[in-house]
Formats: structure tokens, C-alpha cells, sequence
């Protein structure tokens, strides 16, 4: 059974500035605890890999800078604990900034739908608020 998460993230941010870093998949000096990652393939694909003891592979399923849509897939991982893992990140204009809205599907193993949201929350929070930062 597919399931499905979400998270929106309110940025400070011009949409074009925030998409101009988010869309750079293989550079992300921005993200908390990637300073050990190399870029590499994964069936055939871009990937960034990112060092831990399991290593996370991260990989390009599209971009789109017209809609300032960036689609990417995740091996599963300690971290990610889903099988057939596919995110999809938006980046649209708003009053104060721009909204960044994360969505994701996936199947579930054995780890528990709200566990797996939460992890998932967390990382959305993690990447949205590195953005941030490197843009202040």
C-alpha cells in the first residue's frame, strides 16, 4: 500500500533565490551533517551519497525550473526505513517570500506510518531551514 506525506515551509526568501540553491541536487554544503557526501549514479541516475555509516543515496528523478519542481527518489536506509521511496519539493512565490511544499511517496516495511512521518518532518525541516540559512 502506497502511503503519503507532506510538509509546507514558509521562507523569507525570494522563490528564484531558494530554487536557485534547492535545484543544485549534487551541492548541498547547506545541509546539516552532509560535509561527507560525493556525488555519484544510481541505475543510471545522479545521485548524491551522502557518508554515514549506512550511507544515504539520494537520486535525481527530475527537475523542472519552470515550475521550480525538483523530483528525487531514496534508497531505503536506516533513515528512511520505506521502500520505493519518491519525493517531490515545489518552490512558489508568496507575500513575505516563498513556500516550499514537500511531499512524498512511499511503501511502508515495518516501521509505523506516524514514525516514519515524524522522521520525514524532521528531514523536510532540516533541509528547508539549511536553505534558509545559506541565504541569510
Amino acid at each position: 500500500m502506497t502511503n503519503a506525506a507532506s510538509h509546507s515551509h514558509s521562507s523569507p526568501h525570494p522563490p528564484d533565490r531558494f530554487w536557485e540553491v534547492l535545484r543544485a541536487f549534487t551541492e548541498i554544503d547547506w545541509l546539516v551533517g552532509a560535509g561527507n557526501y560525493r556525488v555519484g549514479e544510481h541505475e543510471g541516475r545522479t545521485a548524491r551519497i551522502l557518508g554515514m555509516d549506512t550511507p544515504i543515496v539520494e537520486f535525481l528523478l527530475g527537475c523542472d525550473d519552470e515550475r521550480r519542481e525538483l523530483r528525487y527518489g531514496v534508497v531505503k536506509n536506516p533513515f528512511v526505513p520505506v521502500d520505493n521511496y519518491q519525493a517531490t519539493v515545489t518552490v512558489e512565490p508568496s507575500d513575505k517570500g516563498c513556500f516550499v511544499h514537500f511531499s512524498a511517496r512511499f511503501d511502508l516495511d515495518q516501521v509505523p506510518f506516524e514514525q516514519v512521518n515524524q522522521m520525514l518532518t524532521a528531514a523536510y525541516q532540516m533541509m528547508a531551514s539549511g536553505i534558509d540559512a545559506e541565504l541569510a
